[in-house]
């Protein structure tokens, strides 16, 4: 199951513990989504206080300047926001997050690995600057 792997991983050294922490709420929100009888978004209270937990989410929120969520309010005319260039934040940037989030684990051995060669962390890898000094 994906709570053990992401434990053996962790476990074994191949993820770091942000990684882990990231990869355990994606575990929950998977399981949310999966085993919910009613209807469930990425505006959901619950699921908003999940993902901005995330610390790849931190880091893709960066890349929508333009972005909307909806307020208590309620729901703005999304169609508007859209054409006038706006993004719906919480889906757009957890989408981005889990893309980051995989690239984390894939290039962590790496990085891990030029810091214990005394080589600098490339610019195009900033984003694992965290790793690089853990």
């Amino acid at each position: 199951n994906f709570s053990a792997k992401i434990s053996i991983a962790f476990a074994f050294g191949f993820i770091d513990k942000t990684t882990f922490d990231d990869l355990q709420i994606v575990r929950k929100l998977r399981n949310k989504f999966a085993h919910s009888s009613g209807k469930l978004s990425f505006d959901d209270g619950e699921v908003k206080s999940q993902i901005n937990n995330m610390h790849c989410f931190k880091l893709a929120v960066q890349e929508f300047p333009r972005r909307f969520s909806p307020g208590s309010d309620g729901e703005p005319d999304e169609w508007k926001m859209r054409a006038d260039g706006y993004i719906r934040l919480n889906k757009a940037a957890f989408s981005i997050a889990v893309k980051d989030l995989s690239m984390r684990i894939k290039f962590s051995s790496m990085i891990r690995d030029l810091k214990v060669h005394g080589l600098p962390l490339p610019e195009a890898f900033a984003m694992f600057k965290d790793v690089y000094d853990s």
